[in-house]
């Protein structure tokens, strides 16, 4: 391919030449316009969830903190999903091989700290239904931030 040639040009000599565009292609640009709709909303909702929690006193329970854990796990996914898109409409093969390797890692990671956050959230609510005694006396919000903590650096 010739350097010098513009994005344009270089579509022309593509079609000149008989070469066929993947159907992928297509599935890319329907996909795009519901991921540039939820990624946003993914963001800002998640966003005010932490917030709204760290702003407010009476709203930091144990069990609130960890929905602030689970907030920033999906606030990553968010941007999960912005980033697949930079690399679905990445023309430059070198950069394309170096952004899907850092997309799949970071893609995996977001995945399983959004899974152990809901986890953990079944585990204090199961804790504070079967044992109610023992969570009343040793749940604390620091306990709760420094478990979460523990597992998420487990995963990163």
């Amino acid at each position: 391919m010739n350097e010098s040639r513009t994005f344009i040009e270089n579509i022309t000599v593509a079609f000149k030449a008989g070469v066929k565009w993947p159907k992928a292609d297509f599935v890319n640009y329907v996909l795009l316009f519901p991921i540039l709709a939820v990624c946003p909303l993914i963001l800002i909702g998640n966003g005010m969830t932490v917030t709204v929690i760290l702003k407010y006193k009476t709203l930091q329970t144990v069990t609130n903190m960890m929905v602030v854990f689970l907030a920033v796990a999906d606030f990553n996914l968010g941007f999960v999903g912005i980033f697949d898109l930079i690399i679905q409409f990445t023309q430059d093969k070198a950069a394309l091989n170096l952004l899907c390797l850092i997309f799949e890692s970071w893609k995996l990671t977001a995945a399983c700290l959004d899974m152990i956050s809901i986890l953990l959230i079944a585990f204090e609510r199961f804790m504070l239904i079967t044992r109610n005694e023992f969570y009343n006396k040793h749940a604390t919000i620091h306990r709760g931030i420094l478990a979460a903590l523990l597992l998420w650096s487990y995963i990163i």
